[in-house]
């Protein structure tokens, strides 16, 4: 039991350091190429807490943690979105289908 509790420890501790390092940007939603027949978009992701996070050139709000999930319209066909975070960029191609 005291190993298990011991190994618990280590992997927090290793998970803790891990995140306080710089964060690289990271989308977690949608996936590349996503496809969908809705109207409106999250974008769900994450970059270190300093700094800022844009989406096509609009600065979005964070929590203190870094992440964030701002909706944003789609237009019918293909939307892109351009996500920067100091010199990381991430391009995201969101097509929305008729119903």
């Amino acid at each position: 039991m005291k190993r298990i509790l011991g190994l618990t420890a280590v992997i927090s501790m290793a998970l803790l350091s891990s995140t306080s390092a710089e964060q690289p940007l990271y989308v977690a939603y949608p996936p590349p190429d996503h496809k969908t027949t809705s109207d409106r978009i999250f974008l769900i992701g994450t970059a270190a807490p300093e700094g800022k996070v844009s989406i096509n050139g609009q600065v979005i709000p964070r929590s203190q943690a870094g992440h964030f999930a701002p909706t944003f319209p789609l237009q019918l066909g293909e939307n892109n979105f351009i996500l920067r975070y100091k010199d990381q960029k991430i391009k995201l191609n969101i097509t929305r289908i008729s119903t």
